[in-house]
């Protein structure tokens, strides 16, 4: 008999509040393998009240100029 395999999928993007940038699959991979996010990642979160603040398009950009994230033209 074999387990069942939950289906695997694969979000793509790149998620910010302007301090933390995250891949959206990163919430797949902590509940499919059980894990914890890292604790800086809970505080933080939970010091927003678990609401990402507004971030201007400006501010978007230059986060992902920092991270070396490729815009589209």
């Amino acid at each position: 008999m074999s387990a069942e395999v939950p289906a695997t999928r694969v979000r793509v993007g790149v998620m910010t509040d302007g301090t933390w940038v995250w891949q959206p699959a990163w919430a797949d991979y902590v509940q499919l393998h059980r894990v914890a996010p890292p604790r800086a990642f809970l505080d933080h979160a939970a010091s927003l009240g678990f609401t990402a603040p507004e971030a201007s398009v400006e501010r978007a950009l230059d986060i992902a100029g920092a991270e070396g994230i490729p815009w589209p033209e």
